[in-house]
């Protein structure tokens, strides 16, 4: 019930707030362009809105080809939506300034080009970011209490990688490739793997098949494998072979502990129950903890974790959506260290929704631990 009144409260939430992009988008088109149609536009503004819960809800119901295209496309168009929106609200503002200056119908005039040139510029340098290759990203850090024999140790983290309708097949293939030339001992995968629309174990097997990992495969689950569904999202971890961290905690026949929790949020994880899980570590030997959300550092942090991974954020993924991020997340991207503790947000490798990421990248992180010396 809990999660069900969370996905109604989001769902309304995010849908209320995308039908008041297009009001924007809408104003902005009339305001500079009086020659059109003012009933039609606006209908079809609004019928564009609800395309993407529609499409949305379609698939989840009737899983088929058709179903993965109209959802596609309504996120390309959330993706044009939201840059148009941030554009045509920067023309706004500028040609106010502009107006205390200059005649108010040029700076009309050449206002409404600006915004035109931006977005689509915007729209095309975002599509293009977002099917680059993801980066291997380094990062090196001392990890307490690791044993001389695990220096230079390497993890490499995959997270949101979203397979799906909007993220190609292909890009699980990608990765694995990337990472058969790293050879890092260990792999993680952070959470949200796959989204409604992937149904292709064969594909996570063939690729499964061209990257080993001495030291295992681990995963944990994401927001988007409560969305696909917890027994079909295990499949395709299994398809891909992955061991699963379900509030458990495993130790490698190296020395190394893993602990692993399913999405914070979706799972309504409290603080007294990741605090219980990493009491159960041995403080005396290295640990990671693998947490889709980047929450609970603090405890990770109090209670001795050498190493913490976290993916969820997209670092904002669409520019300045990154700002409103960090209202919710104070640890969005990048390394973060407290005390003796670090944690790592990535970026992810894929991308949710619309194809596109505006000044931000994909990435896989490959860390690599040191011993203190």
């Amino acid at each position: 019930m809990r999660t069900i009144l969370g996905f109604s409260v989001f769902f309304f939430f995010f849908t209320g707030t995308y039908i008041g992009l297009h009001y924007v988008v809408a104003l902005w088109l009339l305001r500079h362009f009086p020659s059109v149609p003012a009933v039609p536009l606006r209908t079809g503004f609004l019928l564009a809105a609800i395309a993407l819960p529609l499409s949305m809800i379609l698939l989840r119901r009737s899983p088929s080809q058709a179903a993965a295209v109209c959802e596609m496309l309504a996120y390309i168009w959330l993706g044009v939506i939201f840059v148009w929106f941030w554009a045509a609200l920067c023309g706004f503002f500028g040609e106010w300034l502009a107006g205390f200056f200059a005649d108010k119908d040029i700076t009309r005039l050449w206002g409404g080009r600006a915004v035109i040139a931006a977005a689509v510029l915007g729209i095309v340098y975002a599509i293009s970011g977002a099917y680059r290759d993801p980066v291997i990203v380094r990062v090196e850090i001392t990890l307490k209490n690791l044993p001389p024999a695990l220096d230079g140790f390497t993890i490499a983290q995959v997270a949101d990688l979203h397979l799906g309708a909007s993220v190609p097949h292909s890009r699980i293939k990608t990765v694995c490739e990337k990472l058969a030339v790293v050879k890092p001992d260990l792999l993680v995968v952070d959470g949200d793997f796959v989204d409604p629309g992937f149904h292709d174990a064969a594909v996570l097997r063939n690729a499964a098949a061209l990257a080993a990992f001495p030291a295992g495969k681990f995963g944990v689950f994401g927001n988007h494998e409560f969305y696909y569904g917890l027994d079909k999202a295990a499949a395709m971890y299994d398809a891909f072979g992955l061991t699963t961290l379900r509030n458990t905690a495993v130790q490698l026949p190296n020395g190394m502990q893993l602990a692993g929790i399913d999405d914070t949020r979706s799972a309504h994880i409290t603080a007294a129950q990741v605090d219980r899980l990493l009491a159960g570590l041995d403080p005396d030997k290295p640990s990671i903890f693998l947490s889709h959300q980047p929450l609970n550092f603090d405890i990770a942090a109090k209670r001795g974790v050498g190493l913490m991974l976290s993916g969820h954020t997209h670092n904002g993924q669409i520019f300045p959506f990154n700002l409103i991020v960090r209202l919710t997340y104070p640890h969005i991207y990048g390394l973060y260290k407290e005390g003796r503790s670090y944690l790592y947000v990535t970026s992810g490798a894929g991308w949710w929704g619309p194809p596109m990421r505006l000044f931000t990248r994909c990435e896989i992180p490959v860390i690599t631990l040191r011993s203190e010396k």
